[in-house]
């Protein structure tokens, strides 16, 4: 890629303006369940095992 010297560097810093648009998975970090929240579904699922399970004895 051979470009004159001025070419190349305004290239360079339309590139560094416009690297805010590509996504960064440093700067948004996914989230992940917290250990309460991962829980309080189990419990939920439990109660509701129960409860069907009840409901089949009727």
């Amino acid at each position: 890629m051979e470009k004159p010297f001025m070419e190349a560097s305004e290239l360079i810093e339309e590139i560094a303006t416009n690297n805010f648009q590509w996504p960064n998975d440093i700067i948004n970090p996914k989230k992940v369940a917290r250990i309460f929240e991962s829980n309080a579904l189990s419990i939920m699922f439990a109660q509701v095992a129960v409860f069907s399970k009840n409901l089949n004895i009727i």
